[in-house]
């Protein structure tokens, strides 16, 4: 059912481009692999704030548009966005940051995970309960096998 998913790409991973007008240093890739320097983190800073900033108006157009119902279409609708780093610099995974909106989830909260409890929420322990919430009975996604009820239902 091609109307329940889509996927956003915001392109400029390898290539030099422009945010407002500004040339910058390199393309989102070379930034995220800045090695701590200032500049190409200061660049950084300038495409992953225009990151949020388009996924903002994104959000903003699923507040206002409605669906069959009247229903704003937000409501209906999970939105995941993510990184396929936490430090792409060390080309770590660790502390992935993900964020998560719409749907019929508990919201306005900040949930960090520690990684090193024997019993930390897996990515994949996410995506099935999306999946569950979407109606989708699935118990195991990858390595992980449970949901995170606790944290978002």
């Amino acid at each position: 059912d091609s109307t329940r998913v889509i996927t956003m790409f915001l392109p400029g991973l390898g290539e030099v481009f422009t945010i407002n007008g500004e040339v910058l240093s390199a393309g989102y890739h070379a930034l995220s692999h800045h090695g701590n320097n200032p500049g190409l983190i200061a660049d950084l800073i300038k495409v992953e704030s225009e990151h949020m900033r388009l996924l903002s108006g994104f959000l903003g157009q699923l507040k206002t548009k409605t669906d069959a119902n009247g229903a704003p279409l937000l409501e209906s609708t999970f939105v995941l966005w993510g990184a396929g780093m936490g430090d792409a610099s060390r080309h770590s995974n660790a502390n992935l940051p993900v964020f998560l909106a719409g749907g019929s989830l508990k919201h306005g909260s900040h949930i960090a995970i520690d990684r090193d409890l024997s019993d930390a929420p897996l990515l994949g322990d996410l995506y099935i309960t999306m999946l569950q919430q979407m109606g989708i009975e699935q118990g195991q996604f990858s390595n992980a096998s449970r949901n995170m009820n606790q944290y978002l239902v």
